[in-house]
């Protein structure tokens, strides 16, 4: 019995840890979301959007006329949600965050759907239509 006592620490201790690691992978899937995303306009790099992670939550941060409005917090976007998006079903794998108006994804470079294709593996879904977004 003595030596079941001594090992429940041990397990704790341990199953604390796979939390963590099940914890931190999860939420590390969407790195590669983070940062700052430009457009190309009339030949040019224009910064418009940048995702940054504030201790759980993930903000979004829009600029416009040179300004960096006040964040929104996103969620990851979900097939069904990505599907009702583009129309279509998605059969490659992708991630996605986004809120109610629009959504960053990162899917492989060079897929397409109807005319549009993303060479760079980034692109922002709008009620508008789809934008090629890169990486700066």
């Amino acid at each position: 019995m003595h030596a079941f006592h001594s090992l429940r620490p041990l397990a704790v201790l341990l199953g604390l840890t796979l939390s963590l690691v099940s914890t931190s992978g999860s939420a590390s899937t969407y790195d590669a979301l983070l940062g700052t995303f430009g457009l190309i306009e009339q030949g040019r790099m224009i910064e418009v959007l940048r995702i940054e992670r504030h201790g759980h939550d993930l903000l979004l941060y829009q600029k416009h006329a040179g300004r960096w409005l006040a964040p929104v917090v996103v969620q990851p976007v979900r097939k069904a949600r990505l599907e009702t998006l583009i129309k279509q079903p998605i059969d490659v794998p992708f991630e996605g965050l986004g809120d109610d108006r629009l959504a960053v994804l990162r899917v492989p470079k060079g897929w397409r759907f109807g005319s549009f294709e993303c060479d760079t593996g980034y692109w922002l879904a709008t009620s508008l239509g789809p934008a090629e977004l890169h990486k700066l």
